[in-house]
């Protein structure tokens, strides 16, 4: 529990996570004098990360067993107020083999009972390579529940100029996000690995979160038979000036993402989409859409750009708002 705290300036190399932020449940009882439950004004910025198996640079917290104990993290603890700026995150396998899982940048806060939102936490100019082997995201990971899908325990998330490309042997998804209210993406590349290579996992993945926004943003990502983004469980989300991309058909495989982006909102027909300027490529598809219709009038689009596409049709919904 820390405020007005900053790291600049660093050069770290660990076997574990290279800068962790935790609420540690198991020191609770011996705090004195009370602490304070929100963690706020913290700078981390301006260094160098390399994690042999683990994060670049997490912030979390999570319940801990100790012998019989269980101790559980309390439900008014938060981040706020968070900068992680200007940094250079390295973590390939190792020539020992040992297994890489950690992604480059991980908010972890998996409570259910959270009566308080970890909240303004930018995360921006994030540069290097990170590969996972295990199957876990390898540019960003955010999770913001356990079971209850309702909760979104992160608000007021950017991701601002993330450019961390993954190796060809990298196994995951290129981000892995729940459980957040209002996050934004803009000036965003995620890549890196040979195009040719295909994924068991869909790109970067959205579940659960509310008002999503990409702008400027680049994702290019080959996952068989899948999506090179999918966002499912959501109220609205918008594209600007946004690139999606799978495999070309000279790749080996050939083209054979499903659709460049994939689309589930929430029930209800509550569910709101807005595209200008979109440049979709290289997938059997453009864009599909779920069972779940969006709401009425909910689908504003135009500028959107086809290239390498093998069946460029839309889903009706999205055709009859396309503004020509």
């Amino acid at each position: 529990f820390c405020s007005n705290v900053k790291v600049t300036n660093f050069y770290l190399r660990g076997q574990d996570d290279g800068i962790g932020f935790t609420h540690d449940p198991a020191s609770w009882g011996n705090m004195l004098p009370k602490r304070n439950p929100i963690s706020q004004n913290i700078i981390v910025q301006g260094g160098f990360i390399e994690s042999k198996i683990a994060h670049g640079v997490r912030f979390g917290g999570e319940q801990l067993t100790i012998g019989d104990t269980t101790y559980l993290i309390d439900p008014d603890v938060a981040y706020k107020n968070v900068l992680v700026d200007d940094i250079v995150i390295y973590g390939v396998p190792d020539v020992d083999g040992t297994p890489r899982e950690g992604a480059a940048i991980t908010l972890n806060d998996t409570r259910d009972n959270a009566t308080v939102q970890n909240d303004n936490i930018t995360i921006s100019n994030i540069r290097g390579r990170n590969t996972t082997t295990l199957g876990g995201p390898e540019v960003v990971s955010i999770i913001g529940y356990a079971e209850d899908t309702s909760k979104r325990n992160w608000k007021n998330v950017k991701l601002h100029n993330v450019n961390v490309e993954a190796d060809e042997n990298g196994a995951g998804p290129k981000a892995f996000i729940s459980g957040v209210e209002d996050l934004e993406i803009s000036d965003c590349k995620f890549g890196g690995q040979r195009i040719s290579t295909a994924r068991a996992y869909s790109g970067v993945q959205i579940a659960h979160s509310d008002r999503i926004t990409f702008r400027d943003t680049t994702i290019y990502h080959r996952g068989s038979g899948l999506y090179p983004v999918s966002i499912v469980n959501f109220n609205e989300v918008t594209f600007i000036d946004t690139i999606v991309a799978g495999g070309d058909a000279s790749d080996a495989g050939g083209t054979n993402e499903a659709a460049c982006i994939y689309l589930g909102p929430n029930g209800g027909g509550a569910g709101r989409l807005t595209i200008d300027g979109l440049t979709l490529k290289d997938a059997v598809l453009p864009i599909e859409f779920s069972a779940t219709a969006f709401a009425t009038d909910g689908i504003k689009a135009r500028n959107i750009t086809l290239r390498g596409i093998t069946t460029p049709t839309f889903p009706v919904a999205l055709m009859n708002a396309i503004i020509r």
